[in-house]
């Protein structure tokens, strides 16, 4: 670590001695890092379970179940979701409930 060269292991934790500025600001960097990657994660959890209720009304809407969202986990198959997510409202009814007026 820059600046850090000549500690040891011990060093590390200790709260005795001097700090370069090189030093403090790669574990002040590292914190950073650290905690948009925590706020980052937990935004994805958060919006999940929407995101998937979201894609799965979707598919509904074309007539078609909600477990094709699995498909996007292949990588290429995702293209087919997204000509789906983009496909209009199938104009009837379907297994999925009756054609809503708007």
């Amino acid at each position: 670590m820059p600046g850090g060269e000549n500690l040891d292991r011990g060093d590390l934790m200790s709260m005795r001695g001097k700090a370069q500025l090189d030093e403090a600001k790669a574990f002040s960097d590292l914190g950073n890092i650290s905690t948009q990657i925590a706020l980052n994660n937990l935004t994805n959890l958060l919006f999940l379970v929407p995101t998937l209720a979201a894609g799965s009304r979707r598919l509904h809407d074309i007539g078609k179940s909600g477990w094709w969202q699995l498909i996007g986990l292949t990588g290429i198959a995702f293209i087919i979701l997204i000509v789906w997510w983009a496909t209009g409202t199938a104009q009837k009814d379907n297994k999925y409930g009756p054609l809503e007026q708007s």
